[in-house]
């Protein structure tokens, strides 16, 4: 009622609407232009995924692909998603600046697709830690780390090693300088390094040490680490060689 009421009374003093939102004609692009335009939103879609996932699920190019094509133009329905997915396979992506490759697989029963910057990462990490763990010129010797054990007992008595937490502080003591230990909560993983950690400052090294969260990289201080790090802060101050900590003001 409101509406014809107000048409009315425009009719009578004689407005028209008019508006500019029609005025210009839409352009007009070619299908080329169209998969183009979709490539290029699906391909910076899919870098931002790469951002936090080494591997994704192959459907995210699928989805990606419609979204551009949702902003270009889409007339073919799956061909054209099937074309701009052609497009990203056949060109790779702009990732982190590096023009780069997209590989894909079989995982878990699904097809995924990774990068092969991140394969490069990767590789170079796999070598690495290869060579860590041939490397033994920083292992300490068996009277290095009994003496260590004993002071750790001296200094509180109430601390008594089973047998496994010995073959432990052993295995990491006589480990390379890449020593893996696993154990379930509650096994006193903190409490055995703490003679370890010990004869480590005995032969002069620097001890530090990291969790994914503050808190519990702060437990740490429990084996005698004075220097603890969140994951993140840890991995922010190694590429920009910022060594000051930088907690959250609630810590």
């Amino acid at each position: 009622m409101r509406a014809r009421f107000g048409r009315a009374q425009a009719a009578a003093i004689g407005w028209t609407h008019k508006t500019v939102l029609n005025s210009a004609p839409a352009p007009v692009l070619t299908a080329t232009e169209r998969y183009d335009a979709a490539y290029a939103y699906a391909a910076d879609a899919l870098s931002r995924d790469f951002q936090t996932a080494a591997v994704v699920d192959y459907e995210k190019l699928r989805v990606h692909a419609a979204r551009g094509l949702i902003a270009s133009g889409i007339t073919g329905g799956r061909e054209d998603v099937d074309r701009v997915v052609a497009l990203m396979e056949s060109r790779g992506i702009e990732h982190n600046g590096v023009h780069v490759a997209l590989v894909s697989g079989v995982m878990g029963g699904r097809l995924h697709v990774t990068n092969t910057e991140q394969i490069r990462i990767e590789q170079s990490l796999s070598l690495a830690a290869r060579r860590a763990a041939l490397d033994n010129s920083s292992s300490l010797s068996d009277d290095q780390i009994h003496a260590a054990m004993q002071t750790v007992h001296q200094d509180d008595p109430s601390i008594r090693f089973t047998a496994e937490q010995k073959a432990a502080i052993y295995a990491i003591g006589r480990g390379s300088k890449l020593t893996l230990l696993t154990g379930v909560a509650g096994a006193g993983k903190t409490t055995l390094l703490r003679p370890v950690v010990a004869a480590w400052k005995a032969a002069g090294h620097a001890a530090v040490g990291m969790s994914t969260a503050w808190k519990q990289a702060d437990a740490l201080k429990e084996a005698e680490i004075e220097e603890t790090w969140a994951l993140q802060p840890l991995l922010n101050a190694i590429d920009t060689g910022d060594s000051s900590r930088h907690r959250p003001l609630s810590s």
